[in-house]
């Protein structure tokens, strides 16, 4: 579908962007894209908040305790 279609391109877009070998981002992103449509926007906020840690930790503007830090409040407010 033109949605799933979309989605895939937007998760391999992020998981490029955040440095992930090409390969490795095409499986994630058509892992992601296979999922059920009412679930999809939830995955997608996963997949950009990963996205955006690997972002910062290839940065090193943040240390691990830091970034776990992130990781715990971003999850206390999904779930």
């Amino acid at each position: 579908s033109a949605s799933k279609s979309s989605t895939l391109k937007r998760v391999l877009f992020c998981c490029r962007f955040a440095g992930f070998p090409c390969r490795y981002a095409r499986h994630q992103a058509d892992n992601l894209a296979k999922l059920r449509f009412e679930f999809l926007s939830v995955f997608e906020l996963i997949a950009q908040i990963l996205c955006a840690v690997e972002k910062i930790k290839s940065s090193n503007a943040l240390d691990n305790t830091q970034i776990l830090r992130v990781v715990i409040a971003l999850a206390t407010i999904l779930f």
